[in-house]
């Protein structure tokens, strides 16, 4: 945005002095009487996120916007995409809501010009590119929130679940977006929360969505991630009414506070479920130590960098990839060279080599602790598509 530092101070006086509401009503009487206001809008209530609720929401992230520097916040832009995602999943014309949307974006800027001074006016008089800059921000949301919406299909309910669990995992949801979210979801808001990830194994992203939308009726909080659904419930989902491939893993009784990372340590229960062939309900628990694991990227990096780095800048991948199949199978030899394809006597050379290049002694147990511990964290990174890229040497 072409806007001097001293006219945004300006600018950010005049709509502290705004009163927001009376900003409201007029630039909803503006925009009512157009055609396409009903045909975008559709029926809705205060309760609704639409007419003045939507009006408003919208107004406060511009002024936002207008008075700062730089791009507007993620949140605040993911909230413009929500409400516009909601219209498009109703099926409402995206060219009645660009109509709609310009016509409002010019009511709001001239209601704030209108209440300046004559000081302000003078300065403000070349910043008709703010509104505009706006506008353009928002076209390209609205075209990638229709497109959202052609590829999935994406219920309002859906966008709503999405929208409010953010809400609760960022400790926002005391405020009256939330309680309008959760009353129209049937979600009871709480303290605390039981998360919960799940996946259809080989199934298309319209089957996570129907399956986010099932456990909705079940009175979860869900919403739906490509492959992935995530979310909130206060007791365990009935599994008998989802799909027979779907895998599930639901954690204990967790504060709200410290759901962002219980939903990753979540994820990566399931998808190493996933990679073991389990279906149903599993246990999170039984992937503790590869959870803790997939925690410290950094730490398992310098282990690697001790034990493995060696071998590799020695040339002999082939070493590293001996002492990591070593450890993975419990340090029995036999599993390991049946595992290699390799004779028992290769084997023995092989590690005797890896260990007086790396510098180590394998009978020394936190020496075989380190590297089973890398050896786990490659078999994660294998399992979860999602992760790091993997490490050829593991």
């Amino acid at each position: 945005m072409g806007f001097e530092d001293e006219n945004r101070a300006i600018l950010r006086r005049l709509i502290d002095r705004i009163e927001v509401e009376r900003l409201v009503d007029e630039v909803q009487a503006e925009i009512e009487i157009l055609p396409e206001y009903s045909s975008f809008v559709g029926p809705g209530d205060e309760q609704d996120d639409r007419g003045r609720t939507s009006i408003r929401q919208n107004l406060e992230v511009f002024l936002a916007w207008a008075t700062s520097e730089g791009p507007p916040p993620e949140e605040d832009l993911q909230r413009v995409r929500d409400l516009m995602g909601v219209r498009a999943s109703e099926g409402r014309p995206m060219r009645d809501g660009l109509i709609v949307y310009r016509r409002a974006m010019r009511a709001a800027w001239q209601a704030v010009l209108a209440r300046a001074d004559e000081r302000e006016r003078v300065a403000l008089g070349g910043a008709f590119e703010v509104p505009l800059d706006w506008l353009d921000l928002v076209s390209d949301e609205y075209e990638a929130a229709y497109a959202a919406e052609r590829d999935a299909r994406v219920s309002a309910h859906e966008r709503r679940a999405r929208w409010l669990l953010e809400l609760v995992a960022t400790g926002r949801d005391d405020d009256g977006d939330a309680k309008r979210l959760a009353e129209g979801l049937g979600f009871e808001l709480a303290p605390e929360y039981r998360p919960f990830v799940a996946t259809l194994p080989g199934s298309s992203a319209s089957a996570h969505l129907r399956l986010a939308a099932d456990l909705r009726r079940q009175g979860a909080l869900a919403r739906s991630e490509a492959m992935i659904v995530g979310g909130l419930a206060h007791e365990r989902p009935d599994l008998g009414s989802l799909p027979p491939s779907v895998v599930i893993a639901v954690g204990s009784t967790t504060p709200k506070g410290a759901l962002t990372a219980r939903f990753e340590d979540l994820r990566t229960a399931v998808g190493l479920a996933v990679g073991e062939g389990r279906r149903g309900l599993v246990d999170p628990d039984l992937y503790a130590v590869q959870v803790m694991i997939a925690r410290s990227p950094e730490q398992v990096r310098q282990i690697e960098r001790r034990f493995l780095d060696p071998l590799v800048e020695a040339g002999r991948d082939d070493l590293a990839r001996t002492l990591t199949s070593l450890a993975r199978s419990g340090f029995d030899r036999s599993a390991t060279s049946d595992e290699l394809g390799i004779h028992r006597n290769t084997l023995t050379q092989r590690i005797d080599r890896a260990a007086e290049i790396a510098g180590i002694d394998l009978g020394d147990p936190s020496v075989r602790g380190s590297l089973w511990i890398v050896a786990v964290a490659g078999d994660v990174r294998r399992a979860l598509p999602e992760g790091p890229r993997r490490d050829p040497r593991t």
